[in-house]
């Protein structure tokens, strides 16, 4: 027997059979994953509960590997350290002492050692006059060994004197100030900086081919999708970005962050567990998401698609500079906490041609299809509300936007929304002037918020006129919504 089941993302209608009830499907449609359930009833509320697939944590595995290999090669290195302190200092052999005696009338009565240290003014090369002459030891080395090794550092021109124990021959060199003028680098913020101030950018490190897992994967490909529709060019995986995120997200884990600790979840504390220099990045740099126990649409690819039908969660995904995203995930089973991050800030880069600060990133896209009906699909209220007066934002529709890049000037904004038939639909207008909240960023982004849901399989052009660095610029698109 089959029954009727709507898809949450472009409302289409599947018929699927008892089996797959209650069961993860895919819309033919869209592509759209969710937990299949039967349509609701006339005065019935169908509630959606699905909850984050976050995978294993392997980080104790990892992290007991990682430690013994670091043990095993401090012992190795504790060995090998021993072996040849004791070689150094055993007594030459007795026949050793004989030739010495033999040769005393032309050799040397320095310690034999003290080919390590050469004396104040040499180059620190073996002579090879004193060397013939030296005795063999058969735990030193041997003659060709003295030439070919290189000479040790100098300890700033200080001379061992003859007969004073307290300086060792393997006696570490003492460091020298460097003479004035010279140019040191100190490290400060991040950055190599020299005396006289000259900053060096500092290098990013080198990639390791590893690739994402599957959820990092499946939110990828849902953010390149929004973006490829936007007319943008596909961001890239970071993993060191990711690694980031997904150590952010276990402090906030660990330590039991309320997820509505608001402006608490952008920080850590160094008196914590898990706190780290490179979480404490990822948090200001990201977007940030946490639930205890099931949420409605919790797996990752879902939250994409909600973040990408609100206003302030949609603007850093579709910024025109974004190249790179790091996106890391954690959770605990019990009790049931997790928290997803995506970086989209460390990865952007400012466009080389000034001109294409003046093509914004225009969204829902043009001659776009499918577009949902309501603000974040119903869903959910976005945090913070761009609604004027806090209002319901899931009676309201779907939102518009037009992106520039960071560096443009954006100001005289006019818009026009209208409908099939020509009819002006109501709405709220925000610019980077006037935005909708003055304590959350607009990202230099024009915003449209029809006062009422969109209605189903109808078109709608947008109308927008502008001063863009203060030239006139203006543009009209269309876009259809979805049939359920």
């Amino acid at each position: 027997m089959s029954q009727s089941v709507s898809c949450p993302a472009c409302t289409a209608a599947l018929d699927l059979d008892s089996e797959q009830m209650g069961r993860w499907v895919n819309c033919s449609k869209c592509g759209f994953g969710f937990v299949a359930a039967a349509d609701p009833r006339p005065g019935e509320s169908s509630p959606v509960v699905e909850e984050i697939y976050l995978g294993p944590d392997r980080s104790k595995t990892v992290g007991f590997v990682a430690i013994s290999a670091v043990g095993l090669l401090v012992v190795s290195l504790l060995v090998l350290l021993i072996v040849l302190n004791r070689g150094n200092q055993s007594p030459p052999s007795t026949d050793a002492q004989a030739k010495a005696k033999s040769k005393s009338s032309g050799a040397s009565s320095d310690d034999p050692r003290d080919w390590q240290r050469p004396p104040p003014g040499s180059s620190g090369a073996v002579d090879s006059s004193s060397a013939a002459v030296a005795p063999k030891q058969n735990s030193g080395p041997s003659e060709g060994t003295k030439q070919k090794s290189p000479p040790p550092p100098s300890n700033g021109g200080a001379s061992t004197k003859e007969g004073d124990s307290s300086k060792q021959p393997n006696e570490p060199p003492r460091e020298n100030p460097p003479p004035d003028g010279t140019n040191t680098a100190t490290v400060e913020g991040g950055k190599i900086a020299s005396k006289e101030g000259t900053p060096e950018k500092k290098s990013p490190p080198r990639p390791t081919g590893r690739r994402p897992d599957e959820i990092q994967n499946l939110a990828m490909r849902r953010i390149n999708f929004h973006r490829v529709v936007a007319g943008l060019a596909e961001a890239k995986w970071d993993e060191f970005l990711s690694d980031a995120c997904r150590a952010h997200a276990k402090y906030l884990v660990q330590n039991r962050i309320d997820p509505g600790s608001g402006a608490g979840l952008y920080h850590e504390n160094s008196d914590l567990l898990g706190f780290s220099k490179e979480g404490v990045e990822a948090a200001r740099a990201s977007l940030i998401v946490g639930a205890t126990g099931r949420v409605p649409g919790g797996e990752s690819n879902n939250i994409i698609d909600t973040w990408m039908a609100s206003f302030y969660h949609r603007i850093p995904l579709l910024r025109p500079e974004l190249k790179n995203i790091g996106y890391g995930y954690y959770a605990s089973a019990n009790p049931p906490l997790w928290y997803l991050l995506v970086d989209h800030q460390s990865g952007a880069e400012e466009p080389s041609d000034p001109e294409k600060r003046k093509q914004p990133v225009l969204y829902p896209g043009p001659n776009q299809t499918r577009v949902p009906l309501r603000f974040a699909m119903g869903l959910l209220t976005e945090k913070p509300n761009p609604i004027p007066a806090n209002g319901d934002s899931q009676r309201t529709g779907f939102p518009i936007t037009a992106t520039f890049f960071s560096g443009a000037s954006v100001d005289g904004v006019k818009a026009v929304l209208r409908d099939q038939t020509q009819k002006d639909v109501d709405h709220w207008l925000s610019t980077p002037l006037e935005p909708a909240r003055s304590d959350a960023p607009q990202h230099n982004t024009i915003m449209l918020i029809p006062k009422a849901p969109l209605k189903r399989l109808v078109s709608y052009t947008v109308f927008l006129s502008a001063k863009v660095d203060g030239k006139p610029w203006q543009r009209s698109w269309s876009f259809t919504t979805a049939g359920r």
